[in-house]
Formats: C-alpha cells, structure tokens, sequence
C-alpha cells in the first residue's frame, strides 16, 4: 500500500500560506493608500484559505486566530468598518502573528505565545462601528427570515451570549456516507466547537441494541446555534457544502400581518419593472425539480472556479477559459427555463451577454472580471440556498450591476458602428493583398502572383459595392498580368485604402473628393430639412449606387477608426454607470505559467551541472595529452576537438539554464520594505515617501536570501537615524515628507543595490571622534571625509545617542558588510551632510559557477583568479620592475601600478623575479594592483565548491574547484587577497 507522507504536504501548505501572507501584505497597504476596498475581497480569501487549510493540517491554532483576522477583514469588505491607520496596523500585526505561527510550524515547535491582548482587539475592532452590542435576540428580523418556533427561540433567548446570530442547521449525511466513513459526529463536534450555544434536537427513536445496524443512521437531529460565524465559514466546516443546510433564523415571533416584500413566493406574473423591489420573484418554479437544478448548478460552479482564481491571480484570462465559463452559463439558463426559474434565466442570460462581449474583444477579462463572476457565483448559491429553505430571496447587488453594464455596453455599440460580416470579409482581403504584393515582389514581380491578387481583390470590391475600387483592380491586374509596369495603377489603390483606413469624414466631404457632386450642391443641399445624399439624389445630381458606394466608406471609416483609436473596456470601468465617464488604465499584467520546484533540487541540478564542468575540463585535459603524446591524424583530432566544442557548448548552455532557474527578481527582497518603512514612519510621526525603482533585476536566489537581513537595516537606518522628523526638515527649508530610494540595476556580472535618503546625512566629524575613541585611528591621521565615513562598518561602531528599538545599538552595519563580502560583494557609503546618504552594494549575479583565470606558482601549485577581478594579463621584462620606497612597481599606462608577488601574499616569502615577468592585473575596491605569478595559464569555466573547514580561516580563499586531471585548486578573494 502506498504511504502517504503527509509532512510534506504540511511544508507546502507552510510555503503556500506564507506566499498567500506576504499577498495580503501587500494588498493591506495599497488598501491603505489608494483606498481601494475591493483589496479587502482578495486578502479575505487568502485569510480564509489559511484558516480552512491549517486546520485540515492539525494547525488549531493558526485556524482559531486566522478566524478572528478573517471576521475583520468581512466587516472592511462589507463596509462596517472604515479602514485607517489603526485598523491597518491592526491587520499587519495579526499578519505579523500568522507568519511567526508559520516559522514555529516549520521549526516543529509549539506556538506557546499568549495572544489575549490581541484578539481583544480585533474583538473590539469587530464591534467599534456598533452604537451598542445587539443581541441575537434583540435583532430585528431580515425581510423573509424565518422564525425558529416558540419553544426552541425561548431556549436560545435563554442562551444568548449577546453577539452572534442564530442559525438552524439540517443534516444531509446518508448512511452511505456512514458507510464509507464519514462520521457525522466530527462535524457536529466542530459546529459545537464554533459556537457559542448549540442545541440540538432530535425525534427519531433509536431500536434496541440487538436490532441496530453498523452503518445505519437513526438519528437526524436539527441543530441550532449561536455564533458569530457566517453561513459561508459554518458550511465550510463539512468536506462538502451539500452535507448541510445552514439558515439564519429569528427569534422574535412574526407579525400577524404580511407584507408584500416578505409575502413567500408570489405567484404574479413576472414582470422587469418588478426586479427593482428587493426580493426575487419566483413565480413559475417547479419546487420539485429545484433541489436537482440545485445539485447541478454546484457541478457547473465546481467546473470553472479554478479557471477564475487563476485569472484573479494573473491578471488575464484565456479564451478557453472563458469559452468555458459562457458555457456553464449558458447551460445555467437553460436549465433554470426547464424549471421555470425566469429570474435566474434572466440572470444567466446577462452573464452571457458580458462574456459575449469579452469573446469578442469589447471587454477585457481581467482580475476584476474574473472576481465580479466569482460574486456572482456566490449570489446564485445563496439564491438557490435560500429557495431550497422557502425563503424569498433579496436581488443581488451583482444583478443590478449586469443591468448597468449592459446600458454600458448599448451605449459604447451606438458611438461605433458595428463592422459587419461584409467589411470584414473585404478589410481582410486588404491586408491579404498587400500581403501578397510583397511576396511578389520580392519574387521579381511574380506576374502570377500578382495577377491572382487583383483578381481576388477586384471580387472582394465587387462583393462590397465599391464598383471604382473594383475596376482600378482589374486595372492594375491587366497591367501586372502582361508584365507591364503596374506603380500607377498600385498607387490609386493605396491612395483609395488610405482614405478608408483614415479618420471617418463628413458625407458630403466623400461625395465631393469622389467628384460626383461639388461643394456648391452640397451647400444648396444643406439648406433643405432632408437627408443631403437623398436630396442629390432626387435633384438627380447623385446617382443611388454612388451614395451608397459613399455610405459605405463612411461606415469603414468610422468602425476602423474607432478600432484604433479604443481598446477593449475592462469590466471594472462598465459595471457602474458612473465609472464609464471615468477614463481607466487598461493595462494588464503579462500573465506568465510557472511552476514551484523545491530549493534542495535546484541545489543538487547545480552540483549535477558543476560535475559535469568538472568533466569537460577532464576531457579537454586527456584530449590535449592524446594530440600532445600520440602522433594521431589530423582528421581524428579534428573529430576529437568537434566533440569537445560539442560538450563545452552544451554544458555552457546547461549552465546558463540551470543560473537562470536560480534567478528571482529582486522584487521578493524589495515587497518588505513598503511595511517597513510605513511602521517606522508611523512610530516616529514622520513622513517617508518610498520609491523602488528596478525591481524586476535578477539575483541568484541564494544570494538574495543572504542579503535580506542586510538590507532591512540599511533601511531601517535610513529611516531611524537619516530621515529627520517633519519639524526638522521645515527648519531645513526641506520638504516635510522624506524620500527613501530603493534602487538595484545590472552592470556586467555584478548587481548593483543602492539605499538613497535626503535625510540629515552623516557627520564626519561625529564618526572621527568616535573612531578615534574606540581607537580605529589615531587623532593626526588625515582621512578624507569619505575614508572617515568607511567607519561606520567597523564591528560595534554607532553614534547614536539614544538606543531605540529600531536601532542604535552598535550591532548592525558590521553584520552588512560581512554579509556583503561573504557572497564576494562590495559595500560603499557615501553622504553629504544636511543632503542625505547613498550606500551602494555591489554583489555578483550568482554563485557556484565562475569564469576564472588559471595560474600556476611553483610547479604543482595552481589559483584561479575569477575573471571579474582580472583587469588584463602582462608580461613584462625584469628591467622594468622598479623597486620603490613602498616595494616594486611598474610604469602601466601613464600611471605607477604596484606589484607584488603571489608568493609573497600566500606567506611564502618574496621571490627572485624571472627574466620575464607574468603579471595579473587584477580590480579590487582600492584599484589596480599587479600580482606576480610563475605563469599564467589560461582562462576556464569552473565550478566553485564551498571552502573546506580546515582552510575556513584563511578569508582570501572564496572557494575551491577540480581541474582535468583531478587537481585541487584554490579560488582566490582578491579583494581580501590584498
């Protein structure tokens, strides 16, 4: 039997749930600042998913607590609650809280942390909009919910905890169910466990002991409940929705009389004007098919919700996505008219028209679209829901709007003429012309070719009307047909679809460039309270086919003009009538299919690709002994050197593929930083205005995971000690809001991450006293104000005044720079006193593979020198090494370039030069520098293994590879080497 492991569904449910925080993350703050509530949709169904999901995986306690952010985020959606800043920071904690649970769960430890305070403020925060908190029994019932009886409303009166609603719930398990081992016990006990009274009630007898079967269900009880659970989160505790029937109850006894909104089930005609009521007519409906159309209705939905999810998620929907959604609708409507549900077919038949109009262009199925469907979706369950339990449902909100986006859409259709299936046929055979005019053309003027094309073209104007167009292609297809010279006739076809093609003009403007009429008949025409082409017509100066030759350009003109000059409308904009006078942006993210792999296997493809390097550099190696060796023909070396080319390209290819899967963009580091930056605005009453500029730059993810914690601390010290509160900076004719620049771009193998603030900047002279202090330097050293600031990344440096719990503390910038370098990076700061501070990191694209340059030291002593570090190779005679106060040199391009002998670094001890000098002239954070070595030997891709721990002290060894024949060698730190 297979086995199941179960804890690697509990890491990915981990990795999902953390993908689905850091969404709502960012979703939370732009809800914030744009103000745009409809973010509070999405992050509710990422909450919920966590809350649904990590119980199934035995996280109680994420699941109870996700529940109380979730109860929120409903009152934010729904409009109870006004977002500001206290509920947003509220939101983020209680994020804050899910993503510490998630870490826990990954550590395999017990989330022990008390979280009393917290849920008592999302407990207050769920009832700040309420006058006074309204029991379940003082509420007043909704039109048509129904009452739950005398006898069970006066126990749950009794009972009521004053918050929550009543609810009676059905129980559909069957003894099949039971059978195959679903224990209706768990979800009463889990329906208990939400609520704060349950009562359940039951008639059925249960027979004597001997008489009972296994896998029979006696008992049926009808359950009733107190809770502050919607009817959506009670039905999500069953492993199928259809398992029960939850309806809210009331429990104050009806009126005796009935009004006509409550009155169920009206048997009056139904009638459009009557949809503006607030309940649903269900005349007509045959009762006892509705649960059948119920059970498929659920079928329909279940088939389509993953197609708009995903398109919720990407931004964009395919057409077979859509293709499928018209069709469950379009099955919806026919169904509801076999059961003489005439609202709900009205309703799909709407749907149908909106997604009619996205197959044809005229509105774009974006992220909106895709959840405004989803809410109708939840519409039609809840109004077949509340008909299954002989309740009159209100309209839905969703209704209205179809209503409202097809006025939209009729009123878009009269401002652009519709091109009908003629003017396609014939701007199709347009295109298809000129299309193959330039294929003859390029076939030295084909006279087949382009005799078929006219001829085809003359029958498309023929089919359209435009009798002038056909004979100018008849025309030009006698000429062309001979081998005649045809520009002429060409010309006056282009000139004619030109026109077409242009901005659509007046009637009597065509009628004039045609030469049929001139401008004076069209006055005198003007003048009549008629029709100008009917009134040339009946004066006999226009003949009919003409006019209509006429208005038929006018047509072409229009529909094509309005093509080019309006794209599709998106669903968003057209839903409300007043929104289509609103101009909305219309772009869409590329959508774009992935897939997650696991780390470890990127990993181990890595290691995989750099055996494999370490390979072609072995057969690169034994290949160049055989030639060297074996007088071997010339054409099996050329074989040998063909395969190996071969191998190399392959492998190169190889590892290019595998650097790129590495590469993330560096987006997933800078998504952070808006909250970061927000709280500490926030703490200190500051203003901070945060631009991220390159954020779809690529980086090794390896790398970006090192440089994270690195990066929050520039930041946050950029926010704590550099950007000045808003009285500060009005006292330094600033502007009260500070900037703070994120910024990363590309430069040859090396990225590049700047953190840029207009904050007060450092003081050099504070750092000098300082340094000077905790003896970095001495008082009569001279230091440019740049080496000064170079200061501040010495280990425990800080001149802070006051330890706050951001920073200041004198750990931070050491851990940066260390980080920086441990991954063969560079960090620079620069700043300006009173105009801010730049810190600029300079980091290589990936790790793991390098292009390095081969050297050899003593005869069995070989370093690679990565290439990044590699200015050029020299080689120069012994005269010209100068020996200078400081040690040797050389004069290198106008400048003196320092030498000195790799031996000599390694702690070896200076050599005797050779005759010939081999130099490298290597680029570190200094400059140049020209290291002396026994020969150089030439430049190879390799493979880079971690530095092993005997040699882990020696910090200028970042690592080490494996040369052809099996030798070990060295890669060098430059910029520790020196």
């Amino acid at each position: 039997m297979t086995q199941i492991d179960m804890e690697k569904f509990r890491m990915e449910f981990l990795e999902e749930a953390a993908d689905l925080l850091e969404n709502a993350n960012e979703s939370i703050l732009k809800a914030e600042s744009e103000g745009d509530a409809e973010l509070f949709n999405a992050v509710f169904r990422n909450i919920h998913t966590i809350k649904g999901s990590a119980g199934g995986f035995g996280f109680d306690n994420m699941s109870e607590f996700s529940h109380h952010l979730e109860s929120l985020l409903d009152k934010l959606r729904n409009g109870d609650v006004t977002i500001d800043a206290d509920i947003t920071d509220l939101l983020l904690k209680g994020v804050d809280i899910l993503f510490e649970m998630i870490d826990y769960a990954r550590q395999k430890r017990e989330y022990d942390r008390d979280l009393t305070d917290i849920i008592t403020l999302f407990g207050a925060a769920n009832n700040m909009k309420q006058d006074a908190p309204a029991t379940a029994a003082d509420k007043a019932p909704a039109a048509g919910l129904p009452f739950a009886g005398k006898d069970i409303s006066e126990i749950l009166k009794q009972h009521d905890p004053g918050f929550g609603k009543a609810y009676q719930i059905k129980m559909n398990f069957t003894d099949d169910m039971l059978e195959n081992g679903y224990d209706p016990q768990t979800l009463l006990s889990n329906l208990k466990e939400i609520s704060e009274y349950y009562l359940a009630v039951t008639d059925t007898s249960v027979p004597e002991l001997s008489s009972i079967e296994p896998y029979k269900l006696y008992l049926h009880p009808d359950i009733y409940i107190i809770s502050d659970a919607s009817p959506e989160e009670i039905a999500d505790l069953a492993f199928d929705p259809e398992l029960m029937t939850v309806t809210e109850i009331s429990l104050k006894e009806p009126e005796k009389q009935e009004t006509a909104a409550s009155a169920p089930f009206s048997d009056e005609e139904f009638t459009e004007e009557e949809l503006d009521v607030e309940t649903v007519d269900t005349a007509g409906i045959q009762y006892e098919m509705l649960a059948e159309l119920a059970s498929g209705i659920e079928d329909y939905f279940e088939s389509i919700e993953n197609f708009l999810i995903e398109i919720e998620k990407t931004g964009e929907g395919t057409k077979d996505a859509v293709d499928n959604i018209f069709r469950v609708f379009h099955n919806i409507k026919g169904d509801c008219g076999y059961v003489g549900f005439s609202f709900l077919e009205k309703y799909a038949h709407l749907v149908e028209n909106m997604l009619d109009k996205v197959r044809s262009g005229a509105i774009v199925f974006d992220r909106k679209a895709a959840e405004f469907i989803l809410n109708v979706i939840s519409d039609v369950k809840a109004l077949v829901k509340a008909l299954l339990n002989k309740v009159t449902p209100e309209l839905p909100k969703t209704y209205r709007q179809l209503q409202n986006l097809q006025e939209s859409m009729l009123t878009l259709e009269e401002k652009v003429p519709a091109v009908t299936g003629d003017i396609k046929i014939f701007l199709s055979q347009v295109d298809q012309f000129f299309e193959i005019i330039g294929l003859a053309k390029a076939d030295g003027n084909n006279a087949g070719m382009l005799k078929r094309a006219a001829m085809g073209f003359s029958n498309a104007a023929k089919f359209i009307g435009f009798t002038d167009l056909m004979e100018m292609a008849q025309k030009f297809a006698n000429k062309a047909g001979s081998g005649a010279d045809f520009s002429a006739e060409l010309a006056n076809i282009e000139s004619y679809i030109k026109v077409l093609k242009s901005p659509a003009k007046k009637l009597g403007e065509l009628l004039v460039e045609s030469g049929k009429v001139t401008a004076k008949e069209i006055e005198e025409a003007k003048a009549q309270q008629k029709k100008i082409g009917e009134i040339l017509v009946d004066q006999g100066k226009l003949e009919q086919k003409d006019l209509e030759i006429a208005l038929k350009k006018q047509v072409i003109m229009k529909a094509t003009g309005a093509a080019a000059d309006s794209d599709s409308i998106s669903l968003a904009s057209a839903l409300t009538k007043e929104e289509q006078e609103e101009k909305g942006d219309s772009s869409k993210e590329k959508y774009s299919q992935s897939m997650k792999v696991d780390q470890e296997k990127i990993d181990k493809f890595t290691n995989t690709i750099g055996e494999l390097v370490v390979a072609k550099n072995a057969y690169e190696y034994m290949m160049q002994r055989l030639i060297r060796e074996f007088d071997l023909p010339t054409s099996l070396i050329k074989d040998f050197k063909d395969n190996s080319n071969l191998i190399s390209r392959i492998s190169q290819d190889l590892q290019r593929d595998i650097m790129s899967l590495r590469m993330v963009p560096i987006k997933q580091i800078f998504n952070k930083f808006p909250r970061v930056v927000r709280d500490i605005a926030r703490k200190q009453n500051k203003q901070i205005d945060l631009r991220i500029i390159g954020e779809d730059t690529e980086i090794d993810k390896k790398i970006a995971d090192i440089l994270s914690d690195p990066l929050v601390h520039l930041v946050r010290n950029s926010c704590d000690h550099g950007i000045e509160p808003p009285e500060d900076r009005a006292r330094a004719s600033k502007p009260e809001e500070g900037h703070l620049i994120l910024k990363a771009y590309n430069e040859g193998s090396f990225v590049y991450i700047e953190v840029i603030d207009d904050g007060r900047g450092i003081d050099p002279k504070k750092i000098m006293a300082k340094a000077i202090q905790k003896g970095l330097t001495s008082e009569d050293a001279v230091l440019t104000d740049n080496e000064i600031i170079q200061f501040i990344l010495a280990p425990g440096f800080s001149t802070a005044e006051q330890v706050t719990d951001i920073s200041g503390r004198g750990v931070g910038m050491d851990v940066v720079k260390s980080s920086i370098t441990s991954v063969g990076g560079t960090i620079d700061v620069q700043s300006s006193v009173g105009d801010g501070s730049r810190v600029v990191m300079k980091i290589p694209v990936t790790i793991g593979m390098s292009t390095s340059l081969l050297v050899r030291m003593h005869p069995d002593e070989h370093y690679a020198f990565p290439i990044e570090n590699v200015a050029e190779t020299i080689k120069v005679a012994k005269e010209q090494v100068k020996d200078l106060h400081f040690g040797n040199g050389i004069y290198y391009r106008g400048n003196v370039l320092p030498l000195v002998h790799l031996s000599k670094l390694l702690g070896d001890g200076e050599k005797a030069l050779a005759d010939e000098v081999n130099i490298v002239i290597t680029v570190t954070d200094d400059g140049k520098t020209g290291i002396i070595v026994d020969e150089l030997l030439n430049r190879m891709d390799i493979a880079i293994k971690p530095v092993p721990e005997y040699f882990a002290h020696l910090n200028y060894i970042g690592g080490v590879t494996i040369l052809g024949d099996g030798q070990a060698v060295l890669v060098l730190n430059v910029n520790k080497l020196l």
